[in-house]
Order: C-alpha cells, then sequence, then structure tokens
C-alpha cells in the first residue's frame, strides 16, 4: 500500500492534459518559430541581398561605359566648337567651358573640397584613376 504525505497533492486529470497540451503547442510553436526565421533569413534576405548586388554591379558597368564613351568624345572632339555645338554632338546633358585662368582656382579648391570628404570612392580618384570598391 503507497501512502501520500500530507504534503504532496495530486493534480486533477483536467489540470494535467491541459498542461500537456500546452507544452506540445508552445513547443510547436517554438518549431515554427525557429523554421520560420531560417526560411526569412536565408530565403528572403539572401536572395534580396543578391540582387542588389547584382543591380549595383551592373549600374557600375553602365556609368564605367558611359564615363568612357565620354572621355573617347573629348579626346576626338573639336574644343574650340560652340559650348552649345559640343553639348549636342557629345551627348552631354551638361557641358560647361572654363576659362584657362579660372581653372587652376576652381581646380585647387575642388581638391580641397574632395580631399576633406572621407569616401573611398573620392579620395583615391584624385592621384589617378579611382580605385573603386567592388
Amino acid at each position: 500500500m503507497c501512502h501520500k504525505s500530507p504534503d504532496m497533492k495530486t493534480k486533477p486529470l483536467k489540470q494535467r492534459i491541459l498542461s500537456a497540451f500546452t507544452a506540445v503547442i508552445v513547443l510547436l510553436a517554438g518549431c515554427f518559430f525557429a523554421l520560420g526565421f531560417y526560411v526569412i533569413k536565408k530565403d528572403i534576405f539572401e536572395r534580396t541581398q543578391i540582387r542588389v548586388i547584382r543591380s549595383l554591379d551592373s549600374a557600375r558597368t553602365f556609368y564605367e561605359e558611359e564615363i568612357n564613351r565620354i572621355g573617347e568624345s573629348l579626346g576626338i572632339a573639336d574644343l574650340t566648337e560652340a559650348p552649345d555645338t559640343l553639348k549636342k554632338k557629345l551627348r552631354l546633358d551638361y557641358f560647361y567651358k572654363i576659362p584657362l585662368s579660372r581653372h587652376r582656382k576652381i581646380q585647387a579648391k575642388l581638391f580641397v573640397t574632395l580631399s576633406r570628404m572621407e569616401s573611398p570612392w573620392v579620395v583615391p580618384g584624385l592621384s589617378g584613376k579611382p580605385n573603386l570598391p567592388k
């Protein structure tokens, strides 16, 4: 015969069943949360990151080609023509001719301004070809 001590109380059957169901529900919810977090992190964020990187690479290629085209056009253009004519021939949105006397002042101001910027895009370009991050 089993004697119970007066301190021990047994839970009613209804409370034990509800506790077991609650434990199962919490366990399943935890599993679903972990699976959902993994799927969102792995599938959505990584796929989006890859798309952003591809888009940025495409934009970089496009702008580098456009800069090269403008450079080649300026190399073969007759710079003695009127600025409006050059602008149309070179297919540029903006084209300004700066007199040589103002050129040195503007270049010095531009160099000082750009050298103060803490950007990997600007500072390496001051001494030559920019070393753009890939």
